[in-house]
């Protein structure tokens, strides 16, 4: 449950913060979705394993690996719209919080 509410509660504050911003028009079936997917649980997989290799709980390394990998995910979309100039995906951002949450999981399932 503390999943949803920390996807929820980022969700609302992309949602309410971007919308100045540029979108490009993209599709859910590129290979770049999964792309996207995999590194955002690849990034959230290492960084909670490494909260947990420093002791903290599973609950901890969880939002640990969840928040590293989100930012890491938002850090790309700013880079897409302001420096590549090829415009904000929110599919992207999408893939990469679902991936953020699949790779916390996997490592530091939070009950």
């Amino acid at each position: 449950m503390q999943c949803l509410k920390y996807a929820l509660l980022i969700a609302t504050l992309f949602m309410n913060g971007c919308a100045p911003i540029s979108v490009r028009n993209d599709s859910w079936s590129t290979p770049d979705k999964a792309h996207h997917f995999g590194v955002s649980a690849l990034i959230a997989a290492a960084a909670a394993q490494s909260a947990k290799n420093h002791e903290h709980s599973d609950c901890e390394a969880f939002r640990i690996g969840f928040v590293v990998s989100s930012g890491a995910g938002i850090a790309k979309e700013v880079v897409d719209e302001n420096i590549r100039h090829t415009g904000w995906s929110w599919r992207d951002l999408v893939m990469d919080g679902l991936g953020a949450l699949a790779g916390s999981w996997v490592v530091a399932p939070c009950r």
